[in-house]
């Protein structure tokens, strides 16, 4: 529930910063904003968002789909329990950095709404906001790496086949 208030906030918050209408905008403006509020639910949810497709697609599960595939790869209850751990780590931790993401980016878009924009306070902002996604892609890296050590080598070889089964076919998958 805090949490959908904080989106629907800071959304009218975006929105009254950016002075968009509804009648001034165009299709492609409200496909963009559309995108725009649906990666700002996405941040605030703590969702991973494919941050961490590398490490999934080289054979280093995620919690969250090991959590979901925990009957097929017959996990111990003391591996569910540590993944579980893993995953409400990775995920108050993401959700915390997510809101921070969301801010950093209405405090951009203020800058140029409120016509205060210049190069320096420009670049200061977007390097702020590079440094929080990269924070953001490490916890999600960090988790599928802790996730991956809770495994036996034959559960992460049938994640893999239930995850990528045709990359799990062709070897491409320890």
């Amino acid at each position: 529930m805090q949490t959908l208030l904080l989106i629907s906030s800071l959304a009218a918050l975006a929105s009254v910063l950016a002075g968009n209408t509804v009648q001034a905008q165009t299709s492609e403006h409200r496909h963009a904003a559309s995108a725009g509020q649906d990666e700002n639910i996405e941040l605030l949810s703590g969702a991973g968002m494919g941050q961490s497709r590398v490490a999934d697609d080289h054979g280093y599960p995620g919690p969250r789909h090991t959590l979901d595939l925990a009957s097929d790869l017959l996990l111990t209850p003391q591996q569910r329990s540590s993944i579980e751990a893993i995953h409400v780590g990775m995920k108050r931790d993401a959700v915390q950095l997510g809101q921070a993401i969301v801010a950093a980016e209405l405090r951009l878009t203020a800058l140029f709404a409120e016509n205060r924009a210049t190069e320096a306070a420009v670049q200061a902002q977007v390097e702020a906001i590079v440094a929080l996604r990269a924070d953001l892609r490490v916890i999600h890296l960090h988790a599928h790496l802790r996730t991956s050590a809770q495994l036996t080598a034959a559960q992460r070889a049938r994640y893999a086949q239930l995850r990528h089964p045709a990359v799990a076919a062709a070897g491409g998958m320890s």
